[in-house]
């Protein structure tokens, strides 16, 4: 029904009034539509469903611009199964519709009647088929341009009068300001998504640096000097090495939250801000060492990164003064060997000199006697500095076994002192003893603590000048006994006694070395007292007013047996094989037994002694480890294989004088271990020792 038509019919008006609320209501509808929905694929469904129903169209479908085709997105009507019978396209013959059309030319097209109008022939069948004759569509914009279209199908003619295109195009047009603004909000959403996986990458990255980062602000007094710096961020790293909670500095003044310390350096910051160069710097703060490079970020804001290289600058200082050390333990080694060749050679002088003198003298006469104490001497004088080597190796390694005993230390250290009175005569030094008024107890080797006591005396007569004086003084103090040793002699520097029980510490540097020694006695002290649970200590007014050496050791109760009076051991003559490849040591071995009753034979090898053993059948064997060919273990193990000389007693003699050569021999077979030099009298207090097994005769 046309307008005129209506005009002069009060049904047609009235039914024309309701189709136009229909459309006002549709209108409405899509509105509220575009109000609620935020996803353009929900909103071109919605529409569609609401211009269906609401319009009372049969179809109502939205197609989008795919390449040249129109691609139906939403739908809805009973009617729908009509596009899948069709296609639309914006070009070409099937693009001459109103669809394809109206988006070509960015205007509403309306198809009064499917079975008059040319354009629509390639629909014309499926449309008529569905109960079609009339079509509109309308395009819609995105972007600023048209993209797409709604159609509108009817079941009569001339359906479409300019009242319902009208409203239809305004509805497509709210529909375009709609994905316009769904686009919007996608793109405003999608930087927002954006700007926050930006931050979020900023601040992972902010954090897991390695480095300790720090954000400020410059402030400036009125002469655009920075007077202080305000921070802006930090990462976690900088914040948990300075100790600082992120809520109580960030935003804060530097100056304010680390103190004046953290803004001492504020004309680097103004530099960096004045010239725009990066700088680096070593920065000391709250304890700890800092490699800081410093930035500018823009007018008045800079960055700095900081590495924490506080261990690796104590541990490049640890390498100086470990190579400082090597340095300096490698000029003592130096100067130890140079002492080592003057106080080993110093002894060989005289033993040769006296080995002339007996090679030319009466035989027993007085030049004899005196050559023959000379050599005694220096020998005894070797075997102690030998003796001293080996002692202070064993202390520094932890190998040195105690032969612990209840012993009573004044009585001890009264007996060393006798022992050193003769020493004290001839050097013209007065030595004066007040042992304790009590007895003072303790467990400890007596050997070894004799050799403490004594060491301190040679120590202190050494540097004693003739006419001087020593006050050796044992008491008592809070349950440890309490030795002194004061001397009146060259005294030591500050410097001086912070070394002087390190081994090979030579107070006396001349070049005569007149004092002697290897300067092991004082280290020995150290070591022996320290393993029985002591302590020592060192001082002096300085050089010219003496010294003073102490030693605590801690005390005990006394024994409640006495100790018993040792076993006086018959002297008992042997049947020795002495097993020895160096001919001289061998021949003035069996020469020293002889002299004492023993019956003696030499071998020059294994080999040998196995074969005079087995002839001589001797009581003892007395067998170097170091032999050529079949070393002493050798020998050992073929004693003990033999059943003819598994009972000899068998005895190593070696320079191998370590705890673990001492175990080795006994793993072999020999039932004793006599390191070199050996002492001829323990060697004879061996031989004649009931203990060992051997029988009491004549060694015929």
């Amino acid at each position: 029904m046309t307008k005129q038509q209506s005009d002069g019919d009060p049904a047609g008006v009235e039914v024309e009034r309701r189709r136009l609320e229909r459309l006002y209501a549709v209108l409405s509808q899509v509105n509220e539509a575009i109000v609620r929905t935020r996803d353009a694929q929900a909103l071109f469904a919605e529409v569609c469903r609401i211009v269906a129903e609401q319009g009372e169209f049969p179809l109502a479908w939205i197609g989008l611009v795919k390449e040249r085709a129109v691609v139906p997105v939403a739908w809805c009507g009973p009617e729908a199964g009509y596009l899948a019978e069709i296609r639309v396209e914006v070009e070409g013959e099937l693009g001459m519709g109103p669809t394809g059309t109206c988006i070509r030319e960015d205007r509403p097209v309306v198809n009064d009647d499917f079975a008059i109008d040319a354009r629509t022939l390639p629909w014309r069948a499926p449309a008529l088929g569905h109960g079609f004759r009339a079509s509109a569509a309308f395009p819609f914009h995105q972007d600023g341009k048209a993209s797409g279209a709604l159609t509108l199908y009817a079941g009569r003619p001339g359906a479409f009068d300019p009242a319902q295109v009208g409203l239809l195009k305004a509805l497509c047009a709210h529909l375009s300001y709609a994905l316009a603004a769904i686009a919007d909000e996608r793109r405003r959403s999608k930087s927002e998504r954006a700007l926050r996986d930006s931050e979020a990458r900023y601040r992972a990255f902010f954090e897991n640096l390695q480095e300790l980062v720090a954000v400020c602000e410059a402030i400036f007094d009125d002469n655009g000097r920075v007077t202080d710096l305000l921070l802006l961020d930090a990462n976690d790293r900088h914040l948990d090495t300075l100790g600082l909670k992120r809520e109580d500095v960030i935003g804060q003044r530097v100056s304010a939250a680390f103190g004046q310390e953290a803004i001492a350096k504020l004309d680097l910051f103004s530099q960096v801000l004045t010239t725009g160069e990066p700088v680096s710097y070593e920065n000391h703060f709250r304890g700890r060492v800092f490699s800081v490079n410093l930035f500018k970020v823009d007018g008045k804001t800079l960055a700095q990164t900081g590495t924490d290289i506080t261990e690796r600058r104590r541990a490049e200082e640890d390498l100086q003064a470990a190579n400082a050390q090597l340095k300096e333990d490698d000029r003592h080694k130096n100067e130890f060997l140079a002492v080592l060749s003057h106080e080993l050679r110093n002894p060989l002088a005289p033993i040769k000199n006296s080995l002339y003198i007996l090679d030319r003298s009466a035989p027993g006469g007085d030049q004899a006697r005196r050559a023959q104490a000379v050599i005694g001497r220096q020998v005894e004088h070797m075997g102690r500095l030998i003796d001293d080597l080996l002692d202070v190796s064993r202390v520094s390694q932890g190998k040195i076994q105690l032969q612990r005993e209840k012993i009573e230390l004044g009585e001890l250290v009264r007996r060393t002192v006798d022992d050193h009175r003769a020493t004290y005569l001839n050097a013209g030094v007065q030595l004066n003893c007040r042992p304790a008024s009590q007895p003072m107890w303790l467990t400890a080797d007596a050997t070894r603590m004799a050799q403490v006591v004594g060491n301190l005396l040679g120590n202190a007569v050494k540097f004693t000048p003739r006419g001087g004086r020593v006050e050796l003084t044992l008491e008592p103090e809070n349950g440890a006994a309490l030795l002194r040793v004061r001397d009146s002699g060259v005294g030591m520097t500050a410097a001086v006694i912070e070394r002087v029980f390190q081994p090979f510490m030579q107070a006396d540097e001349t070049l005569d070395r007149s004092h002697g020694g290897l300067g092991l006695g004082l280290a020995l002290v150290k070591g022996l007292v320290e393993l029985h649970g002591g302590s020592v200590g060192a001082a002096s007014e300085g050089p010219g007013r003496g010294a003073e050496f102490t030693i605590k050791l801690p005390l005990e109760a006394a024994p409640e047996e006495a100790t018993p009076a040792p076993i006086v051991r018959p002297v008992s003559r042997r049947k020795v094989l002495v097993i020895e490849d160096n001919v001289d040591a061998a021949d003035s071995l069996k020469e020293a037994l002889e002299l004492s009753g023993h019956h003696v034979q030499v071998a020059y090898n294994g080999p040998e002694g196995i074969s005079k053993a087995r002839e001589f059948k001797p009581d003892v064997v007395l067998s170097d480890i170091g032999l050529p060919g079949m070393d002493g273990y050798q020998v050992a193990r073929a004693f003990r294989a033999d059943a003819a000389l598994r009972g000899i007693y068998l005895v190593a003699l070696t320079g191998y004088a370590l705890p673990e050569d001492s175990q080795r021999a006994s793993e072999a077979g020999f039932q004793r271990h006599i390191a070199k030099p050996l002492s001829l009298q323990a060697l004879e207090d061996l031989l004649a020792a009931p203990e060992t097994g051997l029988p009491v005769g004549d060694g015929t």
